[in-house]
């Protein structure tokens, strides 16, 4: 490693990925361009490596515009992607690299092999989810609420569960992302749960997005550590409080996938029509093409991510109301940012990041009763959100924004 201008060693690092895409196609690959890239500007050497391969799912999709740093794709196909020829292949290339550190993004199954293949560096292992946790699609969701158990600590449960929602691809061979990985990783072997506990203990750092995660993985990895997400808060514009007024009353915004059961629209509706019932003036508009019999909600349609930014800026009240354990929570970050008092789940990083009666309220996952009560209140008085609104600007620019979460966080993980 080598010395910055600020004293700091600067660390060459390979991030490994079986998951980036770029442009994005969801939030981890926004969360690693976001930190990487700051890293690079702030004298650290970065180079991503990420696997080019297209049967299952297409990985490897990558443009270089956005990224600061140099990237590799790595090919492989059906007959090499697999945890024997995998790890192999990626030791090779990154050997080439001679990195200080290895961070090990998403890769799901495959990641006890990845760190055992890296053991001899020091390995960072980020988790973007519930990723060795739960392997049910890593939702950590069970008849309809948060789930009590882990693989970490029911193995076989787990494993059967995983079984059961993997059943039609498993049985049939027509293999999606999730399935193809598990049968590739053999992570229904009686020997994967030994080598999963293993290879936790090899990481010199586990990154999570929330508390929750922090405790089901404490004991297992050396040291655990909790990094939120951010915002780029110079791409949130906010100035005086001066929402344009709406015709058809309070606009109340739903962003996120909204066709996704664990986001937790159907709540949000039932909120709605006791709202309506109250004659509370509002119109609650949702990020989906989905059509509506309700003449009170919009769909908005797929929006990018200014036009999304724009809805937010007009908009007066955010709602999150997942009904699972959301392992961070950007859209309630993005929401702060634009200056909205935010109602949501209290559920897994929701929680933390929502400041109940300053920035928001929370409100039990599914409790539709009580979160109308709530957005009845904030309906009713524009000071009040006025003031939730400002205190989650402040808490979004304080808490929230990538430049402080890296000068913050990663000085001591790179260090």
């Amino acid at each position: 490693m080598s010395g910055g201008d600020s004293g700091q060693s600067m660390a060459k690092i390979a991030v490994v990925d079986l998951m980036f895409h770029w442009p994005p196609h969801g939030g981890a690959c926004t969360d690693l361009r976001e930190t990487f890239n700051r890293l690079q500007q702030r004298g650290h050497q970065v180079s991503l490596f990420v696997p080019h391969f297209t049967d299952i799912w297409p990985r490897g999709r990558v443009r270089g515009e956005g990224l600061d740093f140099p990237f590799k794709l790595i090919k492989f196909d059906s007959a090499t992607f697999h945890r024997q020829h995998l790890p192999q292949r990626f030791r090779q290339e990154v050997d080439q690299f001679k990195p200080d550190y290895i961070f090990l993004g998403d890769s799901t199954f495959l990641k006890p092999y990845l760190i055992e293949a890296f053991k001899d560096y020091p390995i960072i292992a980020r988790f973007y989810t519930y990723e060795l946790i739960c392997f049910k699609y890593y939702e950590y969701f069970r008849y309809k609420k948060r789930c009590n158990r882990s693989y970490l600590t029911h193995p076989i449960r787990c494993l059967l569960c995983s079984l059961y929602a993997m059943g039609k691809p498993l049985l049939t061979g027509r293999y999606e992302l999730w399935s193809h990985e598990f049968v590739v990783g053999r992570s229904f072997y009686p020997g994967y749960y030994r080598r999963v506990v293993d290879a936790l203990r090899k990481c010199q750092v586990a990154i999570v997005y929330n508390k929750n995660i922090k405790k089901l993985l404490d004991g297992y990895c050396p040291r655990v550590v909790v990094i939120p997400g951010g915002v780029d808060i110079s791409r949130f514009p906010f100035g005086k409080w001066n929402k344009p007024s709406s015709p058809k009353g309070v606009r109340i915004v739903f962003s996120g996938r909204a066709n996704d059961k664990r986001k937790g629209l159907p709540v949000l509706i039932k909120a709605g029509k006791i709202l309506r019932e109250r004659k509370i003036d509002f119109q609650l508009l949702v990020t989906t093409q989905r059509p509506f019999r309700e003449p009170w909600i919009k769909p908005l349609g797929w929006l990018t991510h200014e036009a999304l930014i724009q809805e937010l800026l007009q908009s007066d009240i955010a709602v999150v109301p997942s009904v699972w354990e959301e392992p961070f929570g950007m859209v309630a970050v993005e929401a702060m940012a634009c200056g909205l008092p935010v109602v949501a789940s209290r559920v897994g990083g929701l929680q933390e990041i929502v400041e109940e009666g300053a920035t928001g309220f929370l409100v039990e996952p599914m409790d539709y009763q009580t979160m109308a009560d709530r957005l009845e209140t904030l309906c009713r008085s524009e000071k009040l959100r006025e003031s939730m609104g400002k205190a989650g600007r402040k808490r979004a620019e304080e808490l929230y924004d990538w430049d402080t979460i890296v000068d913050t966080y990663y000085p001591s993980i790179f260090a």
